[in-house]
């Protein structure tokens, strides 16, 4: 009776380091997170990215010379778990985005900014899942809350086509959802650091003019927080003005033509104000506004 307990306890720890060193064979995944004095939403970021129950992932905080704790809280973490961090200054968010994807040694990439955090624990091991086919870039869902986590809404992104993604003018996607393979910078490049507040759309829709299969998993993967702090919300003028240009740079290029391009725009324009007319009931004096303004988004272009 002896010898078969001691042969099942030995069994057990065998198939435990198997599958230990199984997990370790699964892909790297290279998690960047960008910082500037956000040591009041960095803890949140730093365990959500412990509690991952998916074991192989590297974990880049690039601080931007932050004098608030933030390091001091690095410290701590990097005895924690799988975390490399650098503090210095930088050129700013889009720049630590490139810095720490080029320390990156993951097959698998993604970039989490300090104020947001993953919901679920198994984020990192479902992106990873959705991956594992012929897909190049995955998103899901994301919560909207308050600085202090209060749930405002959900973020329920459509599925992504090129045409209405390039049309939109705007990213729908949200960014602390996406995992790419490493593939897709080799072939594209990294951020265009003269965008400082749409990146994300330029780098997008270069991803999928290149060709590369996009995926939307439809799960809650992250919150993103809104608070005063936040580029999106600061500078939303100047968001809006570098997604205009971002489109218009490659709307001719997409649609080979620059007056069909022009034509696939108004389209577009014009059926978002129809839709919005019939689900709102819009006035007749709204109608000959968006007309007016979609004809004149027309001649600009």
């Amino acid at each position: 009776m002896g010898y078969f307990y001691n042969n099942l306890i030995q069994q057990k720890l065998i198939s435990e380091k198997l599958g230990e060193s199984l997990e370790k064979l699964k892909p790297l995944v290279s998690i960047i997170t960008v910082s500037f004095n956000q040591a009041v939403y960095l803890r949140d970021v730093l365990e959500c990215i412990k509690g991952q129950t998916y074991e192989n992932i590297e974990h880049i905080v690039i601080d931007g010379g932050s004098t608030d704790g933030s390091v001091q809280l690095l410290k701590k973490y990097e005895m924690e778990y799988n975390l490399r961090w650098v503090s210095e200054k930088d050129r700013g968010p889009t720049h630590g985005m490139n810095k720490g994807l080029t320390m990156a040694k993951g097959e698998i990439l993604s970039i989490l900014n300090a104020d947001d955090y993953y919901v679920d624990s198994n984020t990192v091991r479902t992106a990873v899942e959705a991956l594992k086919s012929d897909i190049d870039m995955v998103y899901g869902n994301c919560y909207i809350v308050t600085s202090n986590n209060k749930l405002l809404r959900k973020w329920i992104p459509p599925d992504f086509k090129l045409s209405t993604y390039l049309l939109s003018g705007i990213s729908y996607i949200p960014a602390n959802t996406v995992f790419f393979k490493r593939e897709i910078i080799q072939k594209i490049g990294y951020l265009n650091e003269s965008y400082k507040c749409a990146m994300d759309y330029d780098f997008f829709l270069r991803i999928g003019m290149a060709g590369f299969k996009i995926r939307k998993v439809p799960k809650i993967w992250a919150a993103w927080r809104i608070h005063g702090g936040n580029i999106s919300i600061k500078k939303q003028k100047e968001q809006i003005e570098e997604s205009t240009r971002i489109r218009n740079r490659y709307l001719s290029t997409y649609f080979k033509n620059k007056n069909i391009a022009r034509l696939h725009f108004l389209l577009y324009k014009s059926e978002n104000g129809l839709r919005k007319i019939l689900q709102e009931r819009i006035s007749i004096f709204d109608i000959l506004r968006i007309s007016v303004r979609n004809i004149r988004s027309f001649i600009r272009f």
